[in-house]
């Protein structure tokens, strides 16, 4: 007799699905929504929730933006009824990528600002997330052409950049290296670009160095 594949729990369903958002947002997507039939059946709110956030984050990178936001606000309720910072934070984040897509960049700050607070508050536990709340938050201050606020925020990333990957090095030099340019600092700008350049080209980043490209292009 042939014996079946262990099931995976809900629980374990909405783990696998979380930890899959980040890289495979079409396969985490099915995953929590197999969670969410799963924790509606069972009658189990939390996992339900969980099933929610995770198929907002990643709805949000599959481009179905009205869900997301549907996703997200239903989540980020039930969380702040359970005061789950680590959550809400990650929801106000998410909502964040939401407005960042629909333009809305006032509001894409707002939410940036609850997200980094809650983070900043659990930043020696949680020290990546808090790194990508610092950047997200700087990104959006340079949407608004607020180059010395971005600045404030991107450079206290800075001591922690090793430790980070290749793709999120590339993004935070050329984001510091855009608000340099903004403020007229050709010489540091040129600096950090090339560091961003070098560092899209190790991860593939082709968007990036695009990017890059025509942001060097603008230096007088």
């Amino acid at each position: 007799m042939i014996p079946m594949a262990k099931k995976n729990t809900l629980k374990e369903l909405n783990k696998i699905a979380h930890n899959l958002c980040y890289s495979n947002p079409e396969k985490s997507f099915d995953l929590a929504q197999e969670a969410a039939l799963l924790a509606s059946i069972e009658e189990n709110k939390e996992e339900f929730a969980l099933a929610k956030a995770t198929m907002a984050y990643a709805g949000q990178s599959l481009g179905l933006l009205a869900e997301a936001y549907e996703n997200a606000m239903f989540a980020l309720n039930y969380f702040k009824e359970v005061q789950n910072d680590e959550k809400i934070s990650f929801l106000y984040n998410t909502l964040g990528f939401i407005y960042y897509y629909l333009g809305n960049t006032e509001k894409r700050l707002e939410v940036n600002l609850l997200s980094l607070e809650l983070r900043t508050k659990n930043k020696e536990i949680d020290r990546t997330s808090f790194l990508k709340s610092l950047n997200n938050t700087g990104d959006t201050y340079l949407k608004l052409n607020k180059p010395k606020k971005a600045l404030s925020l991107l450079r206290q990333i800075i001591p922690d950049i090793e430790s980070q990957d290749l793709r999120f090095k590339a993004i935070v030099y050329a984001n510091i290296g855009e608000a340099l340019l903004l403020s007229k600092l050709y010489k540091e700008a040129k600096k950090e670009l090339k560091k961003a350049f070098l560092f899209s080209q190790e991860s593939n980043f082709d968007e990036l160095k695009i990017a890059c490209l025509i942001l060097f292009s603008k230096i007088h």
